[in-house]
């Protein structure tokens, strides 16, 4: 049983196909954190019964609480049509809803986004000192820092990534930051990372950074464009993000990406969900190629495979 003398409270923004990637995220915390309390607040779009059973199932082997959430469509229709969601999901703005929906006797809640594996104690996180300031983030890669702090006219160095936030709800709400970042959006609907952006902007000199080990980012999708066949994630990194398009969820992933999530899935309800291929054929084939340069010649083949099929299902022309 858990003896934890707090409650650690724990947010997610899902819509129905991130349920599974969302069940195992909270596999990896629940299994890494024996002696926390923990309560998740799962915040979607649909509730389907059978994914509920699977939360069901996990609660009565590692003993934790969880409440849902219903978010109605029409919270998320006015964003459908911005330019910046596009490449993105809608659901990426349900995570602004958690820290006013939920009422928390402490005051801090930690927003995750359900492409994340924990491989580590957590409480640290948790109770970083914020310094009086409304949130704690991660610096997002320094590509994307540069690109973004020009564009939106921030100091270099102080884009962070919106997938791990660490939040005082008593100081979000008195600043109404839910309210400030939808205006952004509505006032700036060509941003590239759309909430993300917003985030950004409105909350400059009011973000406490935090170690990179508690947001380690993946981006699997830039890593086979450079011609790696793998890469080999750090000991120390806690949290750790898969940023782009390529899931670990996926059978294309990085080998120890894969590795990673797999090792928490098969702890998990959705252990017989078997890993899929994404519709990315250009990526499959240089990935398909890194390999067979590498001399993994096996892994090369199961891969054309993979970029036939990706073709075929798309209807591209196979090269």
């Amino acid at each position: 049983m858990p003896t934890a003398s707090r409650k650690i409270h724990i947010a997610f923004g899902v819509n129905e196909k991130y349920f599974y990637p969302m069940g195992v995220t909270i596999t990896s915390i629940v299994e890494n954190n024996r002696d926390e309390e923990f309560v998740f607040h799962i915040f979607s779009t649909e509730l389907p019964p059978d994914q509920i059973n699977k939360l069901e199932k996990l609660k009565k082997t590692y003993d934790f609480d969880y409440k849902t959430y219903k978010v109605d469509d029409g919270y998320l229709n006015k964003f459908k049509n911005l330019d910046c969601v596009g490449h993105l999901n809608a659901a990426c703005f349900i995570r602004l809803l958690a820290p006013e929906a939920i009422a928390l006797e402490h005051g801090r809640l930690l927003y995750l986004d359900s492409d994340i594996i924990c491989d580590g104690n957590i409480s640290e996180l948790f109770d970083a000192d914020l310094s009086g300031k409304p949130v704690g983030a991660i610096r997002d890669n320094a590509l994307t820092d540069k690109v973004q702090s020009a564009k939106l006219g921030l100091p270099e160095g102080s884009y962070f990534n919106s997938g791990v936030l660490l939040i005082d709800t008593g100081k979000w709400k008195d600043l109404a930051i839910t309210e400030a970042t939808i205006a952004y959006v509505d006032k700036n609907p060509q941003l590239d990372f759309a909430d993300q952006d917003a985030l950004n902007a409105i909350l400059i000199d009011q973000v406490m950074y935090l170690d990179s080990k508690w947001n380690y980012q993946i981006n699997s999708k830039d890593i086979i464009r450079n011609n790696q066949v793998d890469i080999e994630i750090p000991r120390q990194a806690i949290l750790i993000h898969f940023v782009s398009s390529i899931k670990p969820w996926h059978n294309i992933a990085l080998p120890a990406a894969q590795r990673k999530f797999v090792h928490y899935k098969k702890s998990s309800p959705w252990r017989d969900i078997p890993q899929t291929t994404p519709n990315l054929p250009k990526v499959i084939r240089r990935a398909c190629s890194n390999n067979l340069r590498s001399g993994k010649y096996i892994e090369a083949i199961r891969l054309y495979f993979l970029y036939l099929k990706s073709c075929l299902e798309t209807g591209r022309a196979i090269k």
